[in-house]
């Protein structure tokens, strides 16, 4: 398949994997249902919203706590829009030296 826009919209809005895609089963979006799958339980299927209903968030103090859940799994957390910030900020936290490093 040649790698289009409507493409790779097909694939990312229709696909129900895990791994690719960017609908979750009414879970709390791709990103909170595929780092949930490590947090306890998980989230269940359309616990978040249902898909009659995509617009009004079920039981947001559950979502909050999953959300919660699965920040308590990591150490460090990058965040890509200010990469650079977060590596300086790693490289404080593990006490290592810049020398060396490019600007």
């Amino acid at each position: 398949n040649e790698p289009t826009d409507d493409f790779i919209l097909n694939v990312a809005l229709k696909s129900t994997s895990s791994q690719i895609g960017v609908v979750s089963k009414g879970q709390g979006g791709f990103q909170t249902a595929y780092l949930s799958m490590r947090a306890p339980n998980g989230i269940p299927v359309n616990s978040a919203w249902k898909k009659e209903d995509p617009d009004k968030v079920r039981r947001p103090a559950r979502v909050h706590s999953k959300v919660r859940d699965i920040i308590q799994e990591y150490d460090f957390m990058f965040i890509t829009e200010r990469m650079d910030e977060c590596v300086v900020a790693l490289q404080l936290l593990l006490n290592v030296s810049v020398v060396g490093s490019s600007t």
